[in-house]
């Protein structure tokens, strides 16, 4: 599935080429911000270790 989402964006891209019209400004501007609000986060979250909840996370360090 996820070669054909690649063949699929890849053959996209090469029509929006063609498009005198197309403005490329537009283009910089989407790929920075699935960049910054997309990518950068989901890579975050991957690092982020997993937390273990458990009673003594609410307590206070001078009440345990």
């Amino acid at each position: 599935m996820g070669l054909w989402i690649a063949i699929f964006s890849l053959f996209c891209g090469f029509l929006l080429q063609l498009l005198p019209s197309f403005p490329k400004e537009k283009v910089i501007q989407m790929g920075k911000s699935y960049l910054i609000y997309l990518v950068l986060p989901a890579l975050a979250l991957i690092h982020i270790p997993p937390l273990k909840l458990s009673w003594d996370l609410g307590l206070a360090p001078s009440s345990a």
